[in-house]
């Protein structure tokens, strides 16, 4: 469900590929971006003056249940990540001009992961998952053609304690 900030009513998704639209972003071009747990696919939309419409391109990252979605504007390009909590990784693509998708990568948060939220810091530099399974939450870094090196993995509390939700700076 998407909901208008500027009119408070519930916007219409069309020609959604799924059941499930879960997360949703949005890039330096007002396009939103909507992932589907139950089908694994990413979604791009335009948005005109609040009417949802397309969609522009719909891809399967491979991956399973692919959830959370975070989005940036970096320096090279549109840039999104997905987790796929079943899957225990995360899946790049890059949003073109015509709002298609092509994928950047996928990256190994671990099997068993669950890593079910993601962030990322303001100036699109760092990628952040928690992942309820382990605990813990995983650093990467965003390199200038889009694919994250990870960098370290904190113990935050113990694995599977019910470990919810994350933001970044």
């Amino acid at each position: 469900m998407l909901l208008s900030m500027v009119t408070h009513k519930i916007i219409p998704i069309p020609d959604f590929p799924g059941p499930v639209p879960f997360g949703f972003t949005f890039d330096s071009r007002e396009r939103l971006v909507v992932t589907d747990p139950g089908v694994s696919t990413i979604t791009s939309y335009d948005l005109d003056d609040g009417v949802v419409e397309g969609p522009n391109a719909s891809v399967e990252t491979g991956q399973a249940a692919t959830c959370w979605i975070v989005g940036t504007k970096s320096r090279y390009a549109d840039l999104v990540y997905a987790a796929n909590t079943g899957s225990g990784s995360l899946s790049g693509f890059r949003i073109q001009r015509d709002g298609s998708l092509s994928e950047v990568g996928v990256f190994p948060v671990g099997d068993g992961a669950l890593n079910i939220d993601l962030a990322m810091t303001r100036d699109g530099r760092f990628v952040y998952t928690q992942n309820g399974g382990f605990g813990t939450v995983s650093i990467f870094r965003v390199r200038r053609d889009g694919t994250l090196a990870f960098i370290d993995e904190i113990d935050v509390v113990e694995p599977a304690s019910g470990f919810q939700g994350i933001a970044a700076w």
